[in-house]
């Protein structure tokens, strides 16, 4: 962290304001503002009394002991957990706490030294007067990263909070915590909150919330699959194709969506080898997945979530038209022009719903 941010961030952390820092300093509450912005820096001889007052050492300070590696941190937590492990939960503690006051804005640093703290402290015997204090110590440095600006790991921490709050079942304050998550579409977002609720006793709001959160991972993953399958056939490769295809089906069904996605496939397979009987069969099944656009999945894996109704009226009517625009108009299908099973399907469908 640059001297500017140090500098603000650190006197927050104390709860200074500018002006009193300016006193203490003997100069200016904007010349204060100016360090902070990094519009200026303050003169040399007052950073030693500038430290002191944020209770840091000059390399603090300067930023020369801000960093970690992740590789770095990765060892010495390594380090620690054989500490505790081996000669007590206090040694490790102690072991951490002295490498977090070498660097004290190492938000990586803190956020898993606090998480190793926390998971030994249920796995080692420790004095019951000591463990509080410590299950104290910890909670004051996942708030503290939960409080940052660092989105990512604040976030972890306020979910790690959240959980300890349902743990001891303060539901008001774990929706208040949950609600401070920035990452709103986060998968273990909607898993704590639906454990939240399960806690409280409205299922139904837990079941409705983890159905739509299946329901949209389900629909991406169909999404993809789509597109995956759309490589394989410009690269001519129909055994992944038809795998692709498989998996399709498996996941529509699942969510109780129509079958045209996976039948596209072999539309455009028969289309490939120009196979006239293939093509016809395929496009009725695919008419056919149209007005069958959603099954009984959506009454039992999905059964809190309330649909629409005359769904499957509304996809036909929006699929086909553009369908028979490119039965008659796509080059793909020329070949089939003269096709009579081909000629009876398109004037079926503009019997009907033209």
């Amino acid at each position: 962290m640059e001297i500017h941010n140090q500098i603000r961030e650190s006197r927050k952390r104390l709860g200074i304001t500018q002006e009193q820092l300016a006193n203490y300093l003997n100069v200016s509450t904007p010349a204060v503002n100016k360090w902070e912005n990094g519009v200026t820096y303050p003169d040399i001889t007052l950073l030693a009394p500038l430290a002191r007052l944020l209770k840091m050492d000059l390399n603090t300070l300067m930023g020369f002991n801000e960093k970690m590696t992740e590789t770095e941190i990765g060892f010495f937590l390594n380090e620690v957990s054989e500490k505790l492990f081996n000669q007590g939960y206090e040694f490790g503690y102690d072991m951490a706490m002295q490498k977090i006051s070498e660097y004290p804005n190492n938000l990586d640093l803190i956020y898993n030294a606090a998480i190793l703290l926390d998971g030994s402290l249920h796995m080692i015997e420790v004095d019951e007067e000591k463990r509080k204090i410590y299950e104290k110590e910890i909670l004051k440095f996942l708030q503290r990263v939960a409080d940052s600006d660092d989105a990512i790991n604040s976030d972890k921490a306020k979910m790690m909070l959240v959980s300890k709050l349902i743990n001891d079942n303060q539901f008001i304050e774990a929706q208040e915590m949950l609600n401070r998550v920035i990452e709103k579409d986060s998968l273990n977002k909607y898993s704590v909150q639906a454990t939240l609720w399960i806690n409280e006793n409205k299922l139904n709001d837990a079941a409705k919330l983890l159905e739509w959160k299946l329901y949209e991972v389900l629909s991406e993953n169909s999404m993809i699959l789509d597109r995956l399958a759309h490589i394989a056939l410009l690269e001519k490769d129909e055994e992944t194709a038809l795998l692709i295809q498989t998996y399709m089906s498996q996941i529509n069904n699942m969510i109780g969506t129509n079958t045209v996605q996976p039948e596209l496939i072999s539309l455009q397979l028969s289309l490939d080898k120009k196979d006239k009987q293939l093509v016809v069969e395929s496009l009725k099944k695919i008419v056919d997945g149209l007005k069958n656009s959603f099954n009984i999945s959506r009454k039992h894996l999905f059964k809190h979530i309330e649909f629409r109704e005359n769904e499957n009226e509304r996809f036909v009517d929006f699929f086909i038209k553009p369908i028979l625009k490119g039965l008659k108009e796509d080059p793909q299908f020329e070949f089939m022009k003269d096709y009579e099973e081909f000629i009876l399907l398109i004037k079926e469908l503009e019997f009907k719903y033209n």
